[in-house]
């Protein structure tokens, strides 16, 4: 309980305390520092039983989610939907691709989307350009190579490579989970598309 302070009549005006308020004002502080730290304490274990009880709440209710019941079959097919999607239709390898995205939601759509070959099935591959000033290159991509005059040639040629390899490696593992169900290739100036 706070104690009550005999100069509330002062708080927030100019008025000096005299030498023998000074220790009483000192010891007012001292007790309302003791009770801070005591509150702040219950406020660390409140916090952290509320943190318990909503996280508890929450992986309840997502027993209860609906998609949950869907068969396979109508959630791959909701996936496959997803691709057709205008925002996504000329999207490129990367980990923000749709295919990628829904493998990394749970165990079973990781297995649902490795099993569905139609959702790897058609991919935009983007190139890096090791050249600068080309204002048609996607710059979310280009971020090392838009330092390039700023860089030794030969670093922006091994952050270059480096990526290149990174694009080599992605394309390798897209076709491998399309199971291959054959392939069309489109080049464009700045990236390739391909489809199974």
């Amino acid at each position: 309980m706070m104690m009550d302070s005999p100069f509330l009549k002062h708080l927030d005006t100019n008025y000096v305390p005299t030498e023998g308020e000074i220790p009483i004002i000192k010891a007012i502080i001292q007790e309302d520092k003791a009770v801070l730290e005591e509150l702040e304490a219950q406020i660390v274990v409140l916090t952290a039983a509320r943190d318990g009880r909503a996280a508890r709440i929450r992986r309840h209710t997502a027993l209860l989610s609906p998609i949950k019941g869907l068969p396979d079959d109508i959630l791959s097919t909701l996936f496959l939907t997803l691709l057709t999607h205008p925002g996504h239709r000329d999207e490129w390898i990367s980990n923000a691709h749709p295919a990628v995205a829904l493998s990394h939601v749970c165990r079973r759509w990781r297995q649902l989307a490795l099993q569905t070959p139609m959702l790897w099935s058609s991919i935009n591959i983007y190139i890096p350009s090791l050249f600068q000033g080309l204002p048609h290159l996607p710059t979310a991509l280009d971020d090392d190579f838009r330092l390039g005059p700023n860089l030794p040639k030969i670093e922006l040629a091994a952050r270059w490579a480096t990526r290149l390899m990174q694009v080599l490696r992605m394309t390798r593992l897209w076709i491998e989970r399309s199971h291959q169900m054959g392939t069309r290739w489109r080049l464009h100036p700045c990236f390739w598309s391909y489809s199974f």
